[in-house]
């Protein structure tokens, strides 16, 4: 039910009843899912729509994930990076939902250790920021398919030689 409510949220904001015909579930059954996705951090309420009669509903919309600020607790950036990863966790099952259905949900996955001075570790940080500007302007077209991109830099250690 979570994975779909967040694919229903990454296309665009929706109202619980929104989400209710998409899910094709009644409201009241989704709060509690809308309740443990905003507690995650992958959720936040984006507006509040007027209903007449003095009634509010609420449009809730995927979270922007920005990374925790040089502030930030280690809990607080633990807290952010675990929900980065139920987030791509989501995405993965939803994709191989996709794939099993007969759909479209290519996946690619590529890992490696590299060895960079620090400063050629913040120049591969600018790169990878920059391609994720360049692709990230709208296609146009019809044939659009949403991508999810997630690129991660640790650094494991001191430096070896």
């Amino acid at each position: 039910m979570r994975v779909r409510l967040m694919e229903a949220l990454w296309a665009r904001p929706q109202s619980a009843k929104e989400l209710a015909r998409t899910a094709r579930v009644p409201p009241d059954r989704l709060y509690y899912h809308l309740d443990k996705l905003q507690k995650a951090g992958l959720t936040r309420v984006s507006e509040y729509r007027e209903l007449g009669g003095g009634k509010v509903e609420r449009v809730y919309a995927a979270a922007e994930q920005e990374p925790p600020g040089d502030e930030a607790t280690p809990e607080e950036v633990t807290h952010f990076l675990e929900a980065v990863l139920e987030a791509t966790r989501m995405d993965l099952h939803a994709a191989g939902a996709r794939v099993r259905a007969g759909g479209r949900g290519q996946r690619s996955l590529s890992r490696d250790t590299l060895r960079l001075s620090p400063e050629r570790f913040e120049e591969l940080k600018q790169r990878l920021g920059e391609l994720n500007e360049e692709f990230r302007g709208d296609p146009g077209g019809e044939d659009v398919v949403l991508v999810r991109l997630l690129w991660t830099l640790i650094e494991l250690g001191g430096a070896r030689t």
